[in-house]
């Protein structure tokens, strides 16, 4: 290609020998965003496969490059990692993608059709769940790749922390956020 995005995209493709069913599944999840507005329980769970999972893979496919060993044994842990990071950013963002522009990722969750602490404690739950398996994958991980790995653990464990302090109505009405300072406070006490 003459596009040097695409032309850079074709050629760590080819390095890193990544399957062309990833990038399908990827493409196929994020195309259902357009058009999609409720998600049940089983469009709920092919758009955190393709849009989440499928990313922690192919994330763990570039940082193992062509060690299918270290990719197996990571793999279940990449994929829940992204998973628990795309349910948080879920529950982060469901006043804009909800409220405002109704759009409901978990329709699979509500009460009688409301969304309630009941549904949110479903979510947190699934959250936890994903969280436990990524967390023990992380020291699976190349050297090389296991710090930033573990940043992005605890930033979204920070903020998975403050929505789990919040109720249901205050998500509704709000966007967790965690400012930069925090951020940058965070990973100089604990590197």
């Amino acid at each position: 290609s003459t596009n040097p995005v695409l032309d850079s995209f074709q050629s760590l493709v080819h390095t890193c020998n990544i399957e062309l069913h990833l990038i399908e599944s990827f493409f196929r999840s994020m195309a259902m965003d357009l058009d999609n507005v409720h998600y049940d329980d089983e469009n709920y769970r092919i758009y955190i496969y393709g849009t989440a999972e499928i990313l922690g893979l192919l994330c763990l496919k570039i940082v193992t490059r062509v060690n299918n060993e270290v990719f197996f044994s990571s793999s279940r842990s990449a994929q829940k990692m992204a998973a628990a990071f795309q349910k948080i950013n879920i529950l982060r963002d469901l006043k804009e993608d909800f409220v405002i522009n109704g759009k409901c990722y978990v329709s699979h969750s509500l009460e009688n059709g409301i969304f309630n602490d009941v549904s949110k404690a479903k979510i947190e739950n699934d959250i936890k769940k994903d969280l436990l398996i990524a967390s023990s994958g992380i020291k699976t991980l190349p050297k090389n790749s296991r710090l930033g790995a573990l940043i992005a653990y605890n930033i979204y464990l920070l903020y998975f922390k403050r929505i789990k302090r919040k109720s249901s109505e205050e998500l509704l009405n709000g966007r967790v956020k965690i400012n930069r300072v925090e951020k940058i406070r965070w990973k100089k006490k604990r590197y």
